[in-house]
């Protein structure tokens, strides 16, 4: 998964690829950019992960007005996107045994969109919103 946060709109948003690599990055940015104005400048702060520094990724980010910052080696915490990737997980996939990555992947989008909503964040009601959604369907 890739994920971005939106520290404006205290938004966090998540994307699925099959692999990480430059190929399936590059489609993300693309929509990351293309969910805010063009005139803005998109600040990202990435981890030191190889496919980031790919050449086109680079070039795309150079010529779309986006911004890479880049969190030192071993120090991902510093990034702020990681403390809701916590609570993601914590809410998602702890204490879970999901039979396939469609079955994870249909629980953290459950998340997501909960988490966006306007929902106090507390994990009985993420459990109570989370069955609701499994028994309808």
């Amino acid at each position: 998964m890739f994920a971005a946060y939106d520290m404006e709109l205290d938004k966090l948003i998540g994307s699925f690829a099959a692999k990480k690599n430059w190929t399936t990055f590059l489609p993300f940015l693309k929509y990351l950019r293309r969910r805010y104005r063009r005139g803005e400048t998109l600040h990202i702060v990435l981890d030191n992960a190889r496919y980031h520094l790919k050449a086109e990724v680079q070039q795309y980010a150079a010529t779309h007005n986006i911004r890479f910052y880049w969190t030192p080696t071993n120090a991902s915490w510093l990034n702020r996107i990681e403390c809701h990737l916590t609570t993601l997980h914590k809410f998602a996939l702890d204490n879970t045994d999901y039979r396939s990555h469609d079955e994870q992947q249909a629980a953290i989008e459950s998340y997501l969109d909960w988490r966006n909503g306007d929902r106090p964040l507390d994990i009985l009601d993420w459990e109570s919103y989370y069955w609701q959604i499994e028994k309808t369907g």
